[in-house]
């Protein structure tokens, strides 16, 4: 399987909605709600514009993407990383993770949040090398954990 990143315009907002939806549906299904899921097309289109926004692409097929934004000198936020299901346990989230700290050589810390109700998240963050740093409550059913990883 051919894997490769490109930069996402507006023009894949509908793609990019499609595969977040897909890849967030269990969690908005398990807490009845999910900040990255079935947003609007303005707010992708929005997020697109101001985020570095990739198409994560398989064999010529959009099955996922990855965004981030530079908080602070030398620190990032990985604001969103999604893959389809039927691609995920392939090895692709790692990648998807050592192309965006290759892409951004001059961030010194990268920081991201996932539910912590989400163990599978959580093992995947920390085994890319993620620490946890601390939780804050979302909502009543969801708290989000917090992650940073410092890059030497």
């Amino acid at each position: 399987m051919n894997i490769t990143f490109e930069i996402a315009g507006e023009e894949d907002a509908l793609a990019l909605i499609e595969v977040r939806n897909k890849s967030f549906y269990d969690d908005f299904i398990r807490f009845g709600e999910c900040p990255g899921y079935n947003i609007s097309i303005t707010e992708m289109k929005q997020l697109i514009t101001k985020l570095f926004t990739y198409k994560i692409i398989a064999d010529g097929k959009i099955i996922g993407n990855i965004q981030c934004f530079i908080r602070k000198a030398n620190y990032y936020w990985l604001h969103n990383l999604a893959i389809i299901p039927e691609y995920q346990n392939k090895g692709i989230g790692a990648k998807a993770i050592a192309y965006i700290e290759k892409t951004y050589p001059d961030a010194t810390t990268w920081g991201l949040d996932t539910p912590a109700q989400n163990s599978r998240n959580c093992y995947f963050y920390e085994k890319a090398g993620f620490i946890k740093k601390a939780e804050k409550k979302y909502s009543e059913k969801l708290t989000l954990r917090i992650y940073e990883k410092t890059i030497k």
